[in-house]
């Protein structure tokens, strides 16, 4: 059982050091162009947590921008890049009940 949880451990350790070094030939090849940049993370990301859709955002102190969007239905893609977006902050839906 301990072997079997230590080769995935591996594994999945491999995986990530490979996704990250593909991320950084990417930041090699394109100097001053961001867009392949986010693209490459949103892949590897997507691909190392198994996911069928995300999201890469930037934030510029005030607003969200998505910069890089996977697998989402095409009217969300759009919305998502016709931003800027504010960010819902805990204060605007946390606060509590008055009573």
């Amino acid at each position: 059982m301990e072997n079997a949880r230590l080769i995935t451990e591996t594994r999945e350790a491999l995986e990530q050091q490979t996704a990250t070094a593909e991320v950084l030939q990417v930041i090699n090849a394109s100097p001053g162009d961001l867009a392949p940049v986010f693209d490459a993370m949103l892949d590897k990301a997507t691909d190392l947590c198994a996911a069928q859709q995300g999201a890469l955002w930037t934030y510029d102190g005030e607003n969200l921008h998505a910069v890089a969007i996977r697998g989402a239905p095409p009217a969300y893609a759009a919305f998502l890049t016709q931003g800027p977006h504010k960010p819902i902050r805990c204060n605007d839906v946390c606060s509590p009940a008055s009573g």
